[in-house]
């Protein structure tokens, strides 16, 4: 099965109920992997964690940083923030979420955790493979891609987000 999620329409913003997912209960085994920087890199061993890096390290059980190490995780890891009222702005697609995860976007300082294209060939936000059954996503603002989100898994869930300027395409 795949689902779509994005909006046509790019003044239609889409608020979807806020029922919050505790990690520590829904998600009691995995590692949590902390989002220290909003700029969108993959550079292991400069002492920020990116957006990028840390679903990378969830997808693969491995380290990237202090802050990104999801090496010998046996569950469902959970992405946090501490990057303040930010935006995570990609120029090209960020990795896909191959594992069951949990991306918490209201950790940082903020509501909600922004992600959005900046040009580039980037055309999903978030893509969730059919490998990731039960992924959770809660709390952020995905703009300006073709697709917001993609979700070919099973139980997935998405609270507490806006979807906005995302055309299926």
């Amino acid at each position: 099965m795949r689902l779509l999620v994005g909006l046509i329409v790019v003044t239609a913003v889409v608020l979807l109920a806020a029922d919050f997912r505790s990690p520590d209960s829904a998600h009691a085994l995995g590692k949590i992997l902390q989002v220290t920087t909003a700029t969108d890199e993959n550079n292991v061993g400069n002492g920020v964690c990116s957006l990028r890096e840390a679903i990378t390290a969830a997808d693969n059980n491995s380290y990237a940083e202090d802050t990104c190490d999801a090496s010998g995780s046996t569950g469902t890891d959970s992405i946090r923030f501490a990057i303040g009222n930010s935006t995570i702005y990609v120029a090209t697609d960020l990795p896909q979420i191959t594992a069951p995860l949990f991306i918490n976007g209201d950790t940082g300082g903020a509501p909600r955790t922004g992600i959005s294209r900046s040009g580039g060939n980037a055309s999903r936000g978030l893509w969730v493979t059919s490998t990731a059954v039960n992924t959770t996503i809660d709390h952020v603002f995905v703009s300006g891609f073709s697709t917001g989100i993609q979700v070919d898994a099973a139980n997935f869930t998405l609270t507490g987000s806006y979807l906005t300027a995302n055309t299926l395409g």
